[in-house]
C-alpha cells in the first residue's frame, strides 16, 4: 500500500474518533442540562406546593352554620316545627327518637328560658311642668266612725305575688279550655326558691323533671309571655 493511502486512512480515522468524541461530549451535555431543569421544575413545584398548603392553613376555617330547632307559620296560619331541618308534622306523629332529641334540644334552650330578664336602662325624666293652681276642695262633713271609742281598724294590704305566681296565673290563662287544662297542671315555690311543678297527683322538682313535653312547652310558653310583660 502506498504511504499517501496510508496516510489518508489515518487521518481519517483520527477524524472520525475526532467527531466521535465531541458527539459523545454533546449529547452527554444536553443530557445534564436537562436533569437540571427537570430538578429546577421539581424543585419549584414542590416550593410552590408548599406555599400554597401554608396559605390555606394560615386562613381561619370557617364551619357551616346548622339550624337545630325552627318554629314557623306555614300559609295555613299553622305552626310547623322543624328539628335539624326535618319537619316534625303535627304533634301526634313524632316517633320515640324524635321525640327524645327534641326534649334534649329544649333542654339545652333552658338558660335562656329560666335565666332573669336583663335589666332596662332608665328612661330620662321628662322636663318638670308647673304645679296646676291649687283649687280648694269641698269640705265633706265628717262621718261618725262604726267603731267608737276606737281607730278604725286597717286592713292588710294583700302580698304581692311571687314570679312563679306571676308565672302560673298566666298559665292557668293559657291552659283554659285546652287539652291540657284537663290535667291539673299548676306551678309553685318550694321552699328553696326552685319550681314545683303539679301534673294531676303527681308533683315533680323543675321543669327537666316532667316527662312529658307538651306540658313543658306550655309552662316555657307561659314563661316567654312573663318575661314580654315583665320589659
Amino acid at each position: 500500500m502506498p504511504e499517501t493511502v496510508r496516510t489518508w486512512i489515518v487521518f481519517a480515522v483520527g477524524l472520525g474518533m475526532l467527531f466521535l468524541g465531541w458527539l459523545i461530549g454533546f449529547i452527554d451535555s444536553n443530557l445534564r442540562a436537562n436533569k437540571k431543569i427537570r430538578a429546577a421544575e421539581l424543585k419549584a413545584e414542590v416550593e410552590i406546593e408548599a406555599a400554597r398548603q401554608k396559605a390555606a392553613q394560615a386562613q381561619p376555617a370557617t364551619l357551616p352554620e346548622a339550624s337545630i330547632l325552627r318554629l314557623w307559620s306555614g300559609p295555613d296560619q299553622q305552626l310547623h316545627l322543624e328539628l335539624e331541618g326535618t319537619d316534625l308534622g303535627a304533634p301526634g306523629t313524632l316517633l320515640p327518637d324524635q321525640r327524645r332529641r327534641l326534649i334534649a334540644v329544649l333542654s339545652r334552650a333552658r338558660p335562656w328560658v329560666e335565666a332573669p330578664p336583663a335589666a332596662v336602662p332608665p328612661r330620662p325624666a321628662p322636663a318638670a311642668e308647673p304645679p296646676p293652681p291649687v283649687v280648694p276642695l269641698p269640705v265633706e262633713p265628717v262621718k261618725a266612725s262604726p267603731f267608737p271609742g276606737r281607730a278604725r281598724p286597717v286592713e292588710p294590704a294583700p302580698a304581692p305575688l311571687s314570679i312563679v305566681e306571676q308565672i302560673n296565673e298566666i298559665l292557668q290563662k293559657r291552659l283554659a279550655g285546652t287539652p291540657l287544662g284537663r290535667k291539673a297542671i299548676s306551678l309553685s315555690e318550694s321552699p328553696t326558691g326552685g319550681v314545683i311543678v303539679t301534673l294531676g297527683v303527681n308533683r315533680y322538682q323543675g321543669l327537666d323533671a316532667v316527662p312529658d313535653p307538651d306540658v313543658v312547652a306550655a309552662i316555657r310558653a307561659a314563661i316567654a309571655e312573663w318575661e314580654t310583660r315583665a320589659k
